[in-house]
């Protein structure tokens, strides 16, 4: 199934240290074949991304990976997409 998720920031004080964990754990979840594309919001508010996984939970549980979920820098919504 696809998962769109989006992310937003709740506490940017601890980008800067987690940036680069972040962009590891991203690309290994591109190379899984989970993370199918991700974007940063024009705003700056957060980001999406659209999963390729079996459920809801897991696209919670794959994204609770990534550092800035885990130190409470981003706070991720799901919802099953469909193609059309």
């Amino acid at each position: 199934m696809y998962v769109l998720a989006t992310g937003k920031f709740i506490d940017r004080s601890k980008i800067e240290a987690l940036v680069k964990g972040e962009m590891e754990k991203v690309r290994a979840l591109e190379r899984e074949g989970v993370l199918l594309s991700a974007y940063r919001r024009s705003d700056g508010e957060g980001v999406v991304v659209i999963l390729q996984v079996d459920s809801i939970d897991q696209a919670r549980a794959r994204t609770s990976e990534l550092p800035f979920a885990k130190n409470g820098v981003l706070a991720f919504e799901f919802a099953e997409i469909l193609p059309l």
